[in-house]
């Protein structure tokens, strides 16, 4: 009876064992292994380069390492490529500690124009010293060459406009902005980052700006916002814009009893609307 309890209870305990073993098998790294492990597949994806006939491409792995060896090979890549590191790149430890930091980089350069091309990668790591037990991973990395996406110029988002060509001093100045692109355009205030420029016989300077409130305001595809600001400015040739958009004007003299510091405050308001 008592044998039977024993044997049984030993039976019990190598179960446990077995299965313990197998669940940590399960979520923790092999012993000799790559934490993490190199992806299967990696996408590197450059932009082309205004000048030059090569653009330089690469790729790195980073991750920690328990082994008595790390080997990283470039098996093969394509033929327009040009390689810049070694095709093969070896470390050998003499203790092999868990959690050794290890990392590789593999440089390339690429035609620099639009095309897509393969490097095939293999990382081995050694348990033994003698190097009879290995694991393998192995890795295709596609490099991708795009063109450099088109930037919109100025004019190409918005549009500004004015009521008038002429204002006397202290007239109403209507300001019409319009997003004409198909994208949503962004300022830093409730003005839309209006300002004022006047023309010195050389160039043109800043000479005033239209204060708004401090907040995020945006213009969607085919909106338009409607600014009204009185001009309390001496005669002169101006312009008015933002983001590189500008609508000239210019300011003749004043019409008789005409107070230039009660016109330069006087109240303004801005209003949007979709079009």
């Amino acid at each position: 009876m008592y044998i039977l309890i024993i044997i049984s209870a030993f039976a019990i305990t190598a179960y446990a064992t077995v299965a313990l073993s197998a669940s940590m098998a399960v979520f923790t790294p092999h012993p000799w292994s790559l934490y993490p492990p190199p992806a299967e597949e990696v996408t590197v994806g450059v932009y082309m380069n205004e000048t030059g006939e090569f653009i330089q491409v690469g790729h790195s792995y980073t991750g920690t390492i328990q082994a008595r060896r790390f080997q990283v090979i470039i098996d093969s890549f394509s033929k327009e490529l040009t390689l810049l590191t070694d095709r093969i790149h070896e470390e050998t430890y003499s203790d092999p500690w868990e959690g050794r930091p290890v990392s590789r980089s593999a440089n390339f350069l690429a035609p620099n124009k639009p095309g897509k091309y393969e490097v095939n990668l293999r990382y081995i790591v050694f348990q033994d010293p003698v190097w009879l037990s290995k694991r393998e991973y192995k890795q295709r990395v596609t490099v991708v060459v795009e063109p450099i996406p088109y930037k919109p110029k100025p004019e190409e988002l918005l549009r500004v406009t004015l009521d008038r060509e002429t204002y006397y001093q202290g007239d109403t100045i209507v300001i019409t902005i319009k997003n004409i692109s198909n994208e949503t355009v962004w300022f830093t205030d409730t003005a839309y980052n209006l300002f004022f420029e006047r023309f010195n016989n050389q160039d043109w300077e800043f000479y005033d700006a239209i204060i708004g409130g401090l907040m995020m305001t945006s213009l969607k595809p085919g909106e338009t916002a409607q600014v009204n600001w009185t001009l309390g400015y001496p005669p002169g040739r101006y312009r008015v814009g933002t983001h590189g958009v500008y609508a000239e004007f210019e300011v003749v003299g004043a019409p008789n009893g005409w107070d230039p510091v009660h016109a330069r405050y006087a109240s303004n308001n801005h209003r949007k609307t979709t079009v």
